[in-house]
């Protein structure tokens, strides 16, 4: 299904596919229409940081931050292999490393790695290495009446990005930083809030020890934000970072935000919809101190809306309501790009939060970076976090300028399944949303896309699972 190639990494240092970008991203202040849509969206962005490794491969590794002791944490893997693969699973404390245990996967097969019991409230990473390509790697939280999945990292950077953080009275969050090698990391954080940044002096060069995971609580460094972002540079040494969101509950997960290596050129939501019953918005991050513009283009399912371009300060943080765009009808599923001007790039992101029973759920989502190799996506089965059935809708967005062939696959049960539904045909640049159930949506079947040409994939998750979603964007395998 994708073409092997030899990778090796190691447990003492991962290798960074991070491509070095001058970091911008962006914070809304004034829109303007533009009287021409913008067609040209597949550009070179950098490898993603949670990519799989081709079949075939000779090594790969994850790295899963922010589990916790309390929170049902649990590591979700997915094979691709004909063969069944070993690996080796190991458990980073405070103190350094806590547990290890050989892994085997069978064939076109999803398991979930339960983890071993641990101090309460303890946080902790995991880190997988496996004798071999073609596996995804997932992290899942599960709390009282909330869950939520984010992939787990294939690489390792001195630098990482977050759009999204909240410390209210009703929410908490947590930076977890891993370091998976053998050397000692420095780490220090940068927060921009609608205030102005904030550097605060116990987050400024903070020491983390080899094979070791640190917890960071943001509530007394970054007091009362409703939004802020976030950057981590590593000083010395390569890391592995999340924020982790609690509610009120130490028991009741919001979401783990997922961060960036960099941030690129052009990015995408490829599926997202406006609800009645969320609180719903995009943040935009510029890191930067040097202004710019960046152009906002809608997809639906019958075609584009007029651009937006919007002028960005430098270091500085805001939300763009998708009300700025006229024409998309309420509960109407569509893609959103974002193009930047400048050589930089934009850190987007989709916020939403839901109320039902008293209990606030959150969804974070970052923008895809397009990258027009991605042709081969797999779709975690996140039914296996929290609920029965994971898929409720899958939004594809085509990125090439000639039509293209899409293909869906069911991956489980120890075997590949193709063409589960009649294949697409995508004019250049459509988007289309397929309501489900799909046929993957129950428990341990994965969802795998292939296509002639570029797309981006991303699925709404069922609500009987969690209210708010999450969503889950289709991981490429290289």
């Amino acid at each position: 299904m994708s073409q092997a190639h030899a990778r090796h990494r190691s447990f003492e240092a991962h290798r960074s596919r991070a491509i070095g970008l001058v970091v911008l991203c962006a914070s809304a202040l004034v829109a303007m229409v533009l009287l021409v849509p913008t067609r040209n969206l597949a550009k070179a962005a950098p490898v993603s940081a949670d990519s799989i490794a081709s079949v075939g491969a000779a090594t790969s590794t994850f790295t899963c931050v922010g589990l916790r002791q309390g929170l049902q944490s649990a590591v979700i893997a997915t094979s691709l292999n004909d063969v069944a693969v070993t690996g080796t699973l190991s458990v980073l404390g405070q103190h350094g490393v806590e547990s290890v245990r050989p892994l085997r996967i069978n064939p076109h097969t999803t398991y979930r790695i339960a983890l071993p019991n641990r101090t309460y409230h303890a946080w902790s990473s995991a880190v997988l290495q496996w004798n071999g390509g073609g596996i995804s790697v997932a992290q899942a939280l599960v709390g009282v009446g909330t869950w939520t999945t984010t992939p787990c990292r294939s690489t390792l950077s001195d630098t990482w990005f977050f759009g999204d953080g909240v410390t209210t009275l009703h929410t908490g969050t947590t930076l977890v930083v891993a370091n998976p090698t053998t050397s000692t990391a420095v780490i220090s954080a940068r927060f921009l809030t609608p205030n102005g940044p904030l550097e605060p002096q116990a987050l400024q060069g903070v020491v983390i020890p080899a094979l070791t995971t640190v917890a960071l609580p943001l509530s007394k460094s970054v007091v009362h934000q409703s939004l802020f972002s976030t950057k981590v540079t590593a000083n010395s040494g390569r890391v592995v970072a999340s924020l982790v969101e609690l509610g009120l509950s130490a028991s009741q997960v919001l979401t783990v935000v997922q961060g960036t290596t960099s941030c690129p050129v052009s990015s995408i939501l490829p599926y997202t919809v406006t609800n009645a019953n969320e609180v719903q918005q995009f943040t935009v991050t510029n890191f930067s101190a040097a202004p710019t513009d960046v152009t906002l283009q809608v997809h639906l399912p019958s075609g584009v809306l007029p651009a937006k371009v919007i002028h960005l300060q430098g270091s500085s943080i805001g939300a763009v309501d998708p009300g700025v765009f006229r024409g998309i009808p309420q509960g109407y599923p569509f893609s959103i790009s974002f193009t930047s001007k400048a050589k930089s790039g934009v850190l987007a992101l989709r916020l939403s939060r839901a109320f039902p029973q008293a209990i606030e759920y959150r969804t974070v989502e970052t923008a895809v970076a397009l990258a027009p190799a991605s042709a081969h996506l797999l779709v975690v089965p996140t039914g296996l976090a929290g609920g029965p059935s994971a898929v409720a809708a899958v939004g594809v967005q085509s990125l090439s300028t000639e039509p293209i062939t899409v293909h869906f696959s069911s991956l489980g049960g120890a075997q590949l399944a193709r063409d589960i539904r009649p294949p697409l045909t995508l004019a250049p640049h459509q988007f289309v949303a397929l309501s489900g159930p799909l046929p993957t949506a129950g428990g341990r079947n994965a969802l795998v896309v292939d296509a002639s040409g570029p797309i981006v994939v991303s699925t709404r998750a069922n609500p009987g699972g969690s209210p708010a979603g999450p969503g889950y964007s289709g991981l490429r395998i290289s």
